[in-house]
């Protein structure tokens, strides 16, 4: 059975709690596929390759934005955080918890007349965001 991206959250450890950095309007791909390594000789019919170090590049979404939410996010830029991508509909994680280090920042979109304005959030990751153990 499928999961929608409703109740998804990304998530960062204040101290020892996990706190909402801010509602976000989808979720980022999490990983990537391994670089190639080419192997082919002179003997191989076809190319061959092996797996080399897997790709993983910014994650960013998009949020409504708002001053408060804006300098909440603005305030934790430039330092390496703990964060998390939780997904499931309860809002907790339930289908899982995607955690890692990264760093965050923040700009505000352009918009057009009668819109919504956004501002889109990017994490860098600084560790491999992963599926928590404690998840089945």
């Amino acid at each position: 059975m499928a999961i929608s991206s409703y109740g998804a959250k990304l998530m960062y450890k204040n101290t020892s709690t996990w706190e909402q950095v801010c509602p976000i309007k989808g979720v980022p791909q999490i990983g990537g596929e391994p670089e190639q390594i080419e192997t082919t000789t002179c003997d191989d019919p076809v190319q061959t390759f092996i797996d080399g170090v897997q790709q993983q590049e910014t994650m960013s979404t998009t949020t409504n934005y708002t001053k408060a939410e804006y300098k909440k996010i603005k305030a934790l830029e430039g330092t390496e955080q703990d964060l998390s991508i939780w997904l499931g509909n309860d809002g907790l994680g339930s289908e899982g918890k995607f955690t890692g280090k990264g760093k965050i920042s923040v700009y505000v979109n352009e918009s057009e007349v009668n819109s919504v304005v956004e501002a889109t959030v990017v994490v860098t990751p600084t560790t491999p965001f992963e599926l928590e153990d404690d998840q089945e």
